[in-house]
């Protein structure tokens, strides 16, 4: 989830993870996530819950942007993915400019929701926009059938009438105090903002999320197919993701290192296997690396 501040200040009590669930460990930021979770659960059998951090994928030596804050799979099997945001509201604003920036808001995080799940082809049974409002300025607006509300309620109606899984919730929290630093929203003043509606999508494309049956699945074995020395060398490839000090360097921003170690042990790795499923010699003969 974005974030405004990084102010830190203020006497807050929250658990501390053992392990990052999130790309902004913000507290202030830690804690709106967490709680939007907790509310987006009520009602639902959760049998997997989903971090942030294992949402995050990369292409091209950069993170797909638009990642989810969390995420769960019901009683069901239905899988529901939230993305939090809370919306820079200030005490001098009137009905109408309450209702422009979260309107600003949620298009913003719609569109960027929309690329992530077209990247990394996946497409949930629900995808709720969980926005928290400050209690400043004419924020009631936000949370009343009110006319400044009808162009967010519009352009929602318009994406589940086209298709897309989206879903709209606002609420103020109990405590705004530990969701909102002081001065938040303030530095939104001094940003240019980006007019993402030439990017929205109104109509889901089942075609962005079908896989291509032309092309040939290299790397998706059957374990109960291999040896025992290819089993271990495949499992030893994928170990590569679930590396501690891997997830680590994500979490601390380092997106292009850890995207060049992963190629590197990633491709050995894999090269090895099926060079030996080919019985083909790449290093002795790098010729040999077109059959692959």
């Amino acid at each position: 989830m974005e974030t405004d501040e990084d102010d830190t200040d203020g006497n807050i009590a929250w658990k501390q993870a053992s392990k990052p669930k999130t790309l902004n460990e913000d507290p202030y930021n830690v804690f709106a996530e967490e709680l939007a979770m907790e509310v987006c659960k009520l009602g639902f059998d959760v049998t997997v819950e989903l971090m942030e951090t294992e949402l995050t994928f990369s292409t091209c030596g950069s993170l797909v942007s638009g990642t989810p804050d969390g995420g769960f799979c019901d009683q069901h099997g239905q899988l529901r993915l939230v993305q939090v945001v809370r919306v820079p509201l200030l005490p001098d604003m009137d009905e109408d400019e309450v209702a422009d920036v979260l309107y600003d808001t949620v298009l913003t995080k719609v569109v960027k929701s929309q690329s992530w799940m077209k990247e990394t082809n996946t497409l949930p049974h629900e995808f709720v926009i969980f926005c928290w409002l400050p209690p400043v300025g004419a924020y009631k607006a936000c949370l009343e059938e009110t006319d400044a509300l009808l162009w967010t309620d519009a352009l929602l109606w318009n994406l589940q009438q086209g298709g897309w899984p989206f879903s709209l919730v606002i609420q103020v929290p109990e405590e705004p105090g530990n969701v909102f630093p002081k001065n938040f929203g303030l530095r939104n003043l001094s940003k240019v903002k980006k007019d993402y509606a030439p990017e929205l999508s109104y109509f889901l494309n089942a075609a962005d999320f079908e896989e291509d049956e032309d092309e040939m699945p290299i790397f998706e074995w059957d374990l109960f197919d291999l040896d025992a020395a290819d089993a271990e060398s495949l499992v030893e490839a994928d170990a590569v993701f679930d590396d501690p000090d891997v997830a680590d360097a994500v979490i601390a921003g380092q997106e292009v290192e850890i995207d060049e170690i992963l190629l590197e042990q990633f491709v050995v790795l894999a090269i090895e296997l099926i060079q030996k499923r080919m019985g083909v010699d790449v290093y002795s003969d790098p010729s040999n690396f077109l059959l692959i």
